[in-house]
């Protein structure tokens, strides 16, 4: 589907920008405004939960835990794989490692963004154990509404916010809005919300804009909160693009931009998996930005162009790196 890809690789080219933010002078990455990204995350896990559940609605009766094994297994392999792949670039980047640093390598915050495949195995048993339940929209309605309190009014203090950033980002209870919405999509048609496509635009740009809201009034008031991918904001953001995005990406004004992102959405997953590695090869070649005075005297326009840059080269070069890998048969690390 032209519409699914497109979503991928545009939630892919945000999950490059949060990994790499560190290109960027830090007026701008810990600004408000970088929150936009905010929504990319959710997303995907919206995606993953609408991708597993129709595939589960699909396979034969009676087949589910060979459903789950076939599902884990493709999940797992690359989890496996490509967190021994980080373990090793640390271990020679410092030299030495530690019995405990094995355990570390794969407990979700090895590398950035390693915590999904964890959050993925969860969705798959999940989304099995709803096969043939009929999910009504109100009850949809329900685990929106408590996930929005949720993010709204948990009790998070500044010294307990590492411990709740590593059991949310893991734990499928706090994603559970985002995999409602997925699961309930899948019984239906993406363009079942025919909106035209000035509203679907506003909806959209509207609920990006909340996001950029929403942090500068937490920032104000000193509240801590579950992060960024936990707030009412955030998750009704994800919530618009995906049931207006498909609108917007399916409009004929923009086929060229959505066959340049499904491009980039069908390799999404080896752009999730290179990036780091990527964004730490290229900044070697990049080192000369960071020791410029324009740069680091943050009120130049050629920082923002040269982090921009940077993040453009990464996905380019993870896109050719996947490519690669396909054609030589290892296409289930990347796919």
């Amino acid at each position: 589907d032209s519409g699914i890809d497109g979503f991928k690789g545009l939630a892919i080219i945000a999950v490059v920008f949060i990994h790499g933010r560190f290109v960027f002078p830090a007026y701008i990455y810990e600004s408000a405004g970088y929150s936009i990204f905010d929504w990319c995350v959710p997303l995907f896990v919206i995606l993953s939960a609408y991708g597993l559940s129709g595939s589960c609605d699909r396979a034969k009766a009676g087949s589910g835990w060979r459903w789950i094994s076939e599902k884990t297994k493709r999940s797992m392999l690359p989890f496996v794989v490509w967190s021994l792949v980080y373990f090793l670039w640390n271990w020679i980047s410092h030299g030495h490692v530690e019995l405990i640093g094995l355990y570390r390598a794969f407990n979700g915050f090895a590398w950035p963004g390693q915590y999904y495949f964890i959050l993925l195995l969860q969705v798959i048993w999940l989304v099995a154990a709803l096969r043939g339940v009929t999910i009504a929209a109100g009850k949809i309605a329900a685990v929106v509404a408590v996930g929005a309190l949720v993010y709204i009014f948990w009790p998070v203090s500044a010294d307990q916010r590492e411990l709740y950033l590593g059991l949310s980002f893991r734990l499928i209870v706090f994603w559970l809005p985002y995999v409602a919405v997925g699961v309930f999509a899948s019984y239906r048609p993406l363009n079942g919300l025919s909106a035209p496509l000035s509203v679907a635009a506003l909806v959209v740009a509207g609920s990006l804009l909340l996001m950029i809201l929403e942090s500068l009034v937490r920032r104000e008031l000193g509240l801590v909160g579950l992060g960024g991918y936990f707030r009412v904001s955030t998750l009704f953001a994800a919530i618009s693009l995906f049931a207006f995005g498909y609108r917007l990406l399916s409009s004929k004004s923009l086929r060229l931009v959505t066959a340049a992102l499904g491009t980039l959405g069908r390799h999404s997953l080896g752009i999730f998996c290179l990036n780091p590695l990527m964004l730490a090869f290229l900044l070697r070649f990049y080192a000369w930005q960071f020791e410029s005075s324009a740069y680091a005297a943050g009120s130049n326009a050629f920082a923002v162009l040269a982090g921009i840059g940077l993040i453009a080269s990464a996905i380019l070069g993870c896109l050719l790196v996947s490519i690669g890998l396909r054609r030589i048969g290892a296409g289930r690390l990347v796919c």
